[in-house]
């Protein structure tokens, strides 16, 4: 029994032996290699084995100083600007932008914990493009991401615009309608300065009624815009005829399509301003005809009675007190007959 302890002590301390041994040789060779490149202790040994470990973490992508990058617009339209925002730790010096075959940005540091660059997209023809964010901390440790934009410069396809009547008599509603593919988000005509917005129907079909001033006359071009959701617009045009609201004027009172009127029970200015008149006069109101005018007053003398008749062009105030100046000073010149009307409306006609 006692010769089986020491022999199994004996193996033992061989097996302890043997293993310093290889742990001495192993430290041995650390040291040979070391005094080659010119650390002799162990104390440089391990600073070297920290620094690596320093460059590993810096290097490693989860701990990318680069937080986070955002953009106002991912998709946009050719000379939309573009607010690029990097996020990054605080210990960013720098930061650095660039778009393959454009120019390299330097962004701005906030006080809100981000950096900044106001993108001008003048000229970038459609298509994907990348921008690669460069950071740089204030160990000069540099640190990558990136992010990717989209130039969309097609606009939507219009495939028809048109009217339900080819003409109007001046102030009278209209419809216009629209075809357009589906990337079209809004449309609106524009007639003389005015802008008008359609109504969605279904995917391809728009719509919109339009009501213009009787003054608006001959032909008004339309011109419908169609947007996508990032500005591209499509442009078509249409037109429509408005007819004034005047008489045939051939040098006499008679005249076509007029009709006598008065408005016992006035709801506006316009009747108000008929009713007065035709305290001194017979009154018709004109429709579409040959040649422009806004109102025709006709004297009639009989031996030493006068009648006056008037025919109105315009459904406007303003001519009906022009035309009354003129029955009740028949000597007046046209200024005065503006002058007297506009001091009753406060307006001149157009």
């Amino acid at each position: 029994m006692y010769k089986k302890i020491l022999t199994f002590a004996f193996f033992i301390i061989l097996i302890v032996s043997i293993t310093s041994v290889v742990y001495g040789a192993e430290i041995d060779e650390n040291s040979v290699y070391y005094n080659k490149i010119g650390i002799q202790n162990n104390t440089d040994s391990n600073n070297l084995f920290l620094e690596s470990k320093s460059f590993a973490i810096y290097n490693n992508s989860s701990l990318n100083k680069i937080q986070m990058i955002s953009t106002s617009n991912s998709i946009f339209k050719s000379g939309t600007n573009i607010y690029l925002k990097v996020y990054t730790d605080k210990t960013i010096k720098s930061v650095l932008g660039r778009i393959s075959g454009k120019n390299t940005y330097k962004f701005t540091e906030t006080k809100s914990g981000f950096w900044y660059y106001n993108l001008k997209t003048k000229n970038f023809k459609t298509g994907n493009y990348k921008v690669n964010i460069k950071a740089i901390d204030s160990r000069n440790k540099v640190f990558k991401s990136s992010t990717h934009l989209t130039a969309n410069n097609i606009p939507p396809k219009i495939y028809s615009v048109y009217t339900n009547v080819s003409s109007i008599r001046g102030g009278d509603p209209f419809k216009v309608y629209a075809s357009a593919d589906n990337s079209t988000k809004k449309i609106v005509a524009s007639i003389r300065g005015q802008n008008h917005g359609f109504k969605k129907l279904n995917d391809t079909h728009w719509s919109i009624d339009i009501k213009l001033s009787y003054k608006e006359i001959n032909t008004i071009i339309i011109l419908v815009n169609a947007y996508d959701s990032i500005g591209n617009v499509a442009k078509r045009e249409t037109f429509i005829e408005s007819k004034p609201n005047f008489a045939y004027w051939n040098g006499s009172l008679l005249s076509n399509n007029k009709n006598k009127v008065s408005y016992p029970n006035p709801t506006n200015t316009y009747e108000k301003s008929i009713n007065l008149l035709s305290k001194y006069a017979t009154v018709y109101e004109g429709f579409a005809g040959n040649h422009y005018t806004l109102g025709i007053t006709h004297r009639m003398d009989y031996g030493k009675k006068t009648k006056y008749a008037v025919t109105i062009a315009y459904k406007d105030p303003f001519v009906v007190y022009h035309e009354l100046a003129h029955v009740l000073h028949w000597s007046w010149s046209e200024y005065k007959c503006d002058w007297y009307a506009y001091n009753k409306t406060a307006y001149w006609m157009k």
